[in-house]
């Protein structure tokens, strides 16, 4: 069930509903239920009465606590799944994108921004109607599925909307080296927890100077791939037969960048995802990169739980691990 102590999510009222089904499906009868989950995006599934089903995603309220690479992730989401249909990737089909309005009243629907895409008829990979060979055979898809996600390439580094801009006509920007894109984000991160006083002045200029220090191991990464920055197994559904991977889903934390940075995370951490994806990257110049990603993600999610969540019991977590990783590299 969602976290309701989380300060992004929101119910949304049977009249926000109404009008945006109203918006954009007509004036049509329809049942929604709010779906588990739900620390980030409020989400809803909606059936209409003509039998079509679909999932409703706003975005969060309180935008002001949003990092800067959150308060765009609809656009990247979008971007990513056209470039998945491209290639054929199973990724959910968007049937609207609303981005989010700061013209519109604080915590509105429109002020939130949100997504709506067409019903998956499906079950998570996490759930325990999965048996233990079924999970090994949809695992070893998984890597094959994300062996093809990584094979597209960006232009430059960075999250998704950055790289391809807000058009189809481009304008992206993004950076030429790996090592700038991370010294942006922990720059940012950074930045955003300071006044939370988790981590001291020493502890935070440690993270800072990550990037510079390592610069020259960071930048033996040269060619931008897409990377889903998310891919635990919650994201992923699987058909009802439990056969086959049905989609890939919440892809809105996608950037270009160095595979290994999907990998950090340990989430498919098995040897049936990499007899699909491919021999898993080793040696002393990929853990010391694996340790920085690491890094990242704990000190993210440790301004997220402090900050977004209203979970300091997790943040504190996440605080350890992010000064574990950093221990590490000595």
């Amino acid at each position: 069930m969602p976290n309701r102590n989380s300060r992004l999510f929101r119910e949304l009222t049977r009249g926000e509903l109404a009008a945006a089904v109203r918006r954009h499906f007509g004036a049509v009868d329809f049942t929604a239920r709010l779906m588990d989950g739900g620390l980030f995006n409020t989400t809803y599934l909606l059936s209409l009465s003509d039998g079509r089903r679909y999932v409703l995603r706003a975005g969060p309220v309180n935008r002001q606590l949003l990092l800067p690479f959150e308060l765009r992730l609809f656009l990247s989401e979008t971007a990513v799944y056209r470039l998945c249909h491209e290639r054929g990737i199973p990724v959910p089909v968007v049937t609207v994108s609303v981005l989010p309005d700061d013209r519109a009243d604080d915590n509105s629907l429109d002020c939130r921004g949100y997504m709506i895409t067409e019903y998956i008829d499906s079950l998570p990979m996490t759930s325990e109607l999965i048996s233990p060979d079924e999970k090994s055979a949809l695992r070893r898809e998984l890597g094959e599925i994300t062996a093809r996600f990584n094979s597209i390439e960006g232009a430059r580094f960075g999250r998704v909307c950055d790289v391809l801009g807000t058009s189809d006509a481009g304008g992206g920007s993004g950076f030429a080296r790996w090592s700038d894109w991370l010294e942006s984000e922990f720059a940012a991160a950074c930045g955003a927890i300071r006044p939370y006083k988790v981590f001291s002045e020493r502890e935070l200029d440690g993270f800072m100077r990550l990037p510079e220090k390592y610069r020259g191991l960071l930048d033996e990464v040269t060619t931008p791939r897409l990377v889903h920055a998310d891919l635990w197994e919650g994201n992923v559904l699987v058909t009802p037969d439990k056969k086959h991977i049905a989609a890939i889903i919440d892809a809105d934390r996608a950037l270009f960048g160095d595979v290994g940075f999907g990998l950090a995370g340990g989430w498919n951490d098995t040897p049936e995802f990499y007899s699909g994806w491919g021999e898993p990257p080793s040696g002393r110049d990929y853990e010391a990169r694996r340790l920085i990603y690491l890094a990242l993600y704990r000190l993210t999610d440790t301004y997220v739980y402090f900050a977004e969540y209203a979970d300091p019991e997790s943040g504190s977590r996440t605080r350890n691990k992010a000064l574990a990783a950093v221990g590490r590299l000595g």
